[in-house]
């Protein structure tokens, strides 16, 4: 027979329903435990008639301070506005917008964790916790997984901390960890919804990049000869006498994916041949923004 009793469940014994092991994971094992008055053994008793609706796709979650299901960016507030992003599908780092699902996140209600667009894995703070490192992984709705957004900072719903920029280091590819909050501006982010997000410039300067957007362009070398480059079969990228009208030796910076692409084949782009490892330069259509 239980008794609920100032928030507790009590048994004949003076026993309380107890979460085992003090941890706020889903399947966790309720069990019997003696009172000693902490959250995991406090609950609140909720008639069905009365029990709020969670929110629904498109509503806002005011105890996770997001939208359900609405897709968002995450912009830091230091100057740059670099957006988190994840690289090699596992660790969350600074980048560029670039227009990669990887950039675009969303809350989800079932889990109560943010997801990436890319494959609908959640935040997670490495080693169910026990570092400061942050990655995407499985959905597994442990603490470790569940943060709350929160004063333009996201909080963990457990030990506080607070996702931050290592190091303050407001630069291309920086690691995204949690730490204690101390109110930094490297752990304060903006949110910024798809649907509500400005327009893309398709002209003009980008002036962290030094292109102009879409306006085709040469590389001319400062060699005597001043050859260009050219792209041989959407491939092989070599230095060529100027011919006027081959476009094939034409490129244009893409404001979306902050990448150089061919003026010939527009879907291929220029890269770093093995993921950066080589010396070889080619133009790929598998477009990623890495920094290769």
């Amino acid at each position: 027979m239980f008794r609920y009793r100032g928030a507790q469940i009590v048994n004949d014994h003076n026993k309380v329903l107890h979460v085992q092991g003090d941890v706020d994971g889903e399947g966790k094992n309720v069990m019997i435990y003696n009172q000693n008055g902490k959250i995991p053994q406090q609950w609140d008793v909720v008639y069905a008639d009365e029990y709020p609706d969670e929110p629904k796709k498109g509503e806002l979650n005011k105890d996770f301070g997001l939208y359900v299901e609405r897709p968002f960016y995450i912009a830091t507030a230091m100057s740059s506005h670099r957006y988190i992003d994840h690289i090699n599908n596992r660790n969350m780092v600074l980048k560029v917008p670039n227009g990669r699902n990887s950039q675009t996140w969303y809350f989800h209600q079932a889990s109560l964790t943010i997801r990436t667009k890319y494959n609908n894995q959640s935040w997670d703070i490495k080693s169910s916790g026990k570092t400061e490192d942050m990655q995407i992984w499985s959905t597994n709705s442990g603490w470790f997984q569940v943060f709350k957004y929160q004063g333009g900072q996201f909080i963990n719903i457990q030990n506080n901390k607070v996702v931050e920029i290592s190091g303050s280091k407001d630069v291309e590819g920086q690691a995204i960890k949690v730490h204690g909050n101390n109110g930094g501006v490297n752990q304060r982010w903006n949110v910024i919804y798809v649907d509500s997000a400005p327009k893309q410039e398709t002209k003009g300067l980008n002036e962290e990049f030094g292109f102009e957007i879409n306006r085709p362009f040469y590389m001319v070398s400062r060699l005597p000869l001043h050859r260009v480059i050219e792209a041989i079969g959407a491939n092989n990228l070599v230095q060529k006498r100027y011919t006027k009208g081959r476009v094939a030796q034409q490129f244009f910076f893409d404001e979306k994916t902050k990448t150089i692409r061919s003026q010939q084949w527009k879907n291929y782009c220029m890269e770093i041949q093995s993921n950066g490892g080589s010396t070889n330069v080619r133009m790929i259509s598998s477009i990623t923004s890495r920094w290769w």
